[in-house]
């Protein structure tokens, strides 16, 4: 079941174990405003969170634990998320993939990285070279 996690922090040991760049003050650096997880016999299998800065909402983190890969949970996240977004009259979600196939199959379109998200990514040493991160967006209707 899906629930919304109120106190962002509780996700950072979850997003930790999977190699994201984050740090331990992403609660004041991101600014999360909506994040959720899928948890079953009381751990989490599946986490998202939506930010907002750059004055625009991103989608900063989704994690699906492996054994769980491919089985509907990430597409679940993303669909409660446009849901959510959908509310709040929140009109696109922006979001730098690592993995654009899995965000272009839930209905993300590239972008020109209108934003300068991927500025943060150019600064790694990785880029281009072991990671390819491309700007997406969802449209929310």
């Amino acid at each position: 079941m899906i629930k919304e996690i109120k106190n962002h922090d509780d996700l950072t040991t979850f997003y930790f174990g999977y190699e994201f760049e984050i740090d331990m003050d992403w609660i004041n650096t991101n600014n999360p405003v909506y994040s959720i997880a899928e948890v079953e016999d009381n751990q989490i299998v599946s986490a998202c969170t939506v930010s907002y800065r750059l004055g625009h909402y991103i989608l900063d983190y989704i994690a699906v634990k492996v054994c769980k890969f491919k089985k509907g949970y990430g597409t679940k996240l993303i669909n409660n998320v446009l849901s959510w977004a959908k509310q709040n009259e929140i009109k696109e979600i922006y979001l730098i993939a690592k993995e654009p196939k899995f965000f272009e199959k839930t209905g993300a379109i590239y972008i020109d990285d209108e934003i300068g998200y991927l500025n943060e990514c150019k600064k790694c040493e990785y880029y281009d070279v072991y990671c390819s991160p491309k700007a997406m967006k969802y449209e929310v209707l």
